[in-house]
Parts: structure tokens; C-alpha cells; sequence
């Protein structure tokens, strides 16, 4: 329907059945009141200890309890949409600004932030079922600027 693009909900996988379905901030808000999209859910969600985490289009980072559906914390990133899809790495939970201006760490447990890096240039962040990648990228020059991971100690690049 005209609202699944709002929700997210968990399903049974032996026969489909909706266990329960959880509803954004961006479930209750006019797009038209603000000149553009804010009630999809564009991310993947990353489900880790229990949990579910996905970022929304109403600017903010979940975490849900993956069997009764229940919201646990959420993170405003002050209308910055949340399109990337979180990874989950070291009880923490990654998630980039869709302004592509900043990258944080939040606690998976509480959602408290744990760190935030800013940057003038755009932050590509990507993520495999285990990893986070993080690049700053100097799009005249076509280079990288600093880039860390989840598979590296080291951040890289900036001085």
C-alpha cells in the first residue's frame, strides 16, 4: 500500500507472517510541508544482538528490538535524511548524513554517540555484511583524502 515505504516490519520464515511492524517519525509527517520526501525508509536495515537499526528519511537513526518491535533509542541527525544503510561493528552502530558531511559512531545499546567525523568534502561510506568503509573523497582533485575500516586499526590520510 501507500504507506510500505514507512515501515518496517519482521516476518516469519517459515510462512510469511507479520510478527510486527514498527512505524518511523516520518510515518506522521507531511512531505509537502517540507518541499521534499521525508517519510521513506531508503536503508537496509543491519540486525545485530537482538536488534534491528535502520536509518529513515525523517532524519533519524533507529534501533528496534527484533522480536517485539518495540523502538529502543533513536538518533536525530537534525534533517539530514539517514538513506545510508547502518553497519554494525564493536557494540557500535555506523551511519553517514546523507549531506555526505559526516560519519558517526553510536553506542548499539544506548544510542549514545560515541564519536562524529565532519568533513567539507563528500564521506563515502559502504558496508559488507561484516565491515564499514569510510572515504573522504576531494572530488576535483579525484582523489582520497583519509579513509579508515572496520578490517583496519589505523585512520589514513589525514594528518
Amino acid at each position: 500500500g501507500p504507506d510500505d515505504d514507512l515501515r518496517r516490519a519482521a516476518l516469519r520464515l517459515e510462512d510469511g507472517r507479520e510478527l510486527w511492524r514498527f512505524d518511523t517519525e516520518g510515518h506522521n509527517l507531511r512531505s509537502g510541508d517540507f518541499g521534499f520526501d521525508r517519510r521513506t525508509i531508503q536503508s537496509s536495515p543491519a540486525v545485530a544482538d537482538s536488534r534491528v537499526f535502520v536509518g529513515s528519511r525523517d532524519g533519524f537513526l533507529y534501533a528496534v528490538d527484533a522480536v517485539s518491535g518495540r523502538l529502543l533509542w533513536r538518533v536525530d541527525h537534525q534533517m539530514s535524511w539517514v538513506n545510508t544503510s547502518p553497519a554494525v561493528a564493536g557494540g557500535l552502530v555506523f551511519a553517514g548524513s546523507s549531506d555526505e558531511r559526516f560519519l558517526q559512531a553510536v553506542d548499539a545499546r544506548t544510542g549514545k554517540e560515541r564519536w562524529r567525523l565532519t568533513t567539507d568534502a563528500p564521506l563515502v561510506v559502504t558496508r559488507s555484511s561484516k565491515h564499514i568503509s569510510a572515504q573522504v573523497v576531494d572530488d576535483t582533485a579525484g582523489k582520497t583524502l583519509a579513509s579508515a575500516s572496520t578490517m583496519e586499526s589505523d585512520l589514513r590520510g589525514l594528518t
